[in-house]
């Protein structure tokens, strides 16, 4: 019983880590292009961090990757 519960909450972490990685590269690329011409060609999202406690959503990880974008464009 102990594994069965085991596999399912790894399976759950699994699937919101990579919804969270979804969302993030999403977001970095409408976050990089935010405020510039039709033109923007945005650069491949850099590798998906480690979600925080409780940002383990599309969403989540939509803001957090669109606040990296952004950064990355003003350098």
């Amino acid at each position: 019983m102990k594994y069965i519960i085991l596999i399912i909450s790894l399976v759950a972490v699994a699937f919101g880590y990579s919804q969270f990685c979804v969302g993030f590269k999403d977001g970095f690329k409408e976050g990089y292009c935010y405020d510039r011409s039709l033109g923007c060609i945005a650069p491949q999202a850099p590798n998906c961090p480690i979600p925080r406690i409780g940002e383990d959503t599309y969403s989540g990880g939509w803001a957090r990757g669109w606040m990296a974008g952004v950064r990355r464009s003003q350098r």
